[in-house]
């Protein structure tokens, strides 16, 4: 999550503004984006634009980072299961061994995805996630739940164990 300069307090003994991070939801209207942080500038940018439906917040569940995209652009009602290739000779996808070449729908967490290489967006999506946030943290519950893609906010995580959806300090603005 990008920090956001808070004017209306007094200046540090440095002289500059103090910082606020944002634990959930959208900053306030007189918080100001950092020198050079295109990413919060376009937060503040999104939230001032649509500040009378915003959803909870600016990170996607479904696509596993901070989705700045018009409130008006429709989401498709149910993602694709995800579907991997083996690109290695031989590889755990659970409990089943699978060799290289193999398609595979698989709607959890792989738990060697870089056994794997994506076929369908969703796969896609969900080793780009894993290559950001998932070093070393099991995640817990499929990643496909009733049809939509659950990846949760890596920031707001409860323990590395029970993953609680929140915020991502170094989530990328949707394309």
């Amino acid at each position: 999550m990008p920090v956001f300069v808070n004017p209306t307090l007094p200046k540090t003994v440095t002289g500059e503004f103090p910082t606020v991070t944002i634990d959930h939801g959208w900053p306030d209207a007189h918080l100001r984006a950092r020198p050079n942080d295109a990413l919060g500038q376009s937060i503040l940018d999104f939230a001032n634009a649509y500040r009378d439906r915003l959803p909870a917040s600016p990170w996607d569940d479904r696509t596993g980072k901070i989705r700045l995209v018009p409130l008006d652009v429709v989401r498709p009602a149910a993602d694709e299961v995800p579907i991997y290739r083996v690109k290695v000779p031989a590889a755990f996808l659970g409990p089943n061994l699978y060799t290289a070449g193999q398609e595979i729908s698989y709607p959890s967490w792989p738990d060697h995805p870089n056994q794997l290489e994506a076929v369908n967006e969703s796969a896609q999506l969900v080793l780009d996630y894993m290559g950001r946030h998932g070093a070393g943290v099991k995640l817990a519950g499929p990643v496909l739940r009733s049809g939509k893609l659950n990846m949760p906010n890596p920031a707001l995580r409860g323990s590395p164990v029970s993953p609680m959806p929140r915020w991502a300090g170094d989530a990328v603005a949707a394309r």
